[in-house]
């Protein structure tokens, strides 16, 4: 039978915490605090999504290199690298973005979902409307 002071041992895991929870554990098996890790960037989702844009890339040359050289451009590769200025602002983008702390935005939440519905109203009232659907606003030329 345990003593009664044995409870009040507080060497073993903290009950009600982030290991009891299923948080991250570190190598001699303590929970890891909330801070942010020394590697924040995930490297599989940095593959997958730089297999994606790569992909992205391929096809968008596949299929319109005919269409940049006979549509007025006359370059074969117009299209390519129109979609690569786009992967660089994007990948610089993600970066600067990858670096804040996502829970500040919980402060702005309620403007947010308010700007999104907005954003959905405006479709419906200014959207271009093509084969019967308004899904477009047209922002360009």
């Amino acid at each position: 039978m345990p003593s009664p002071d044995a409870r009040d041992d507080v060497s073993g895991p903290e009950v009600g915490g982030e290991a009891s929870r299923g948080g991250r554990r570190s190598s001699d098996g303590r929970a890891r605090s909330a801070e942010r890790d020394d590697n924040p960037v995930d490297p599989w989702l940095c593959f997958a999504a730089m297999a994606l844009v790569c992909m992205g890339l391929v096809m968008v040359y596949s299929t319109s290199g005919w269409l940049g050289h006979r549509g007025g451009a006359g370059d074969w590769e117009y299209y390519l690298y129109r979609q690569g200025a786009f992967v660089v602002a994007g990948l610089g983008l993600m970066a600067a973005v990858s670096r804040l702390d996502y829970r500040i935005l919980r402060r702005f939440a309620p403007q947010l979902m308010l700007l999104a519905l907005a954003g959905l109203v405006m479709v419906l009232v200014v959207g271009n409307e093509v084969n019967g659907a308004k899904r477009w606003i047209d922002f360009g030329p």
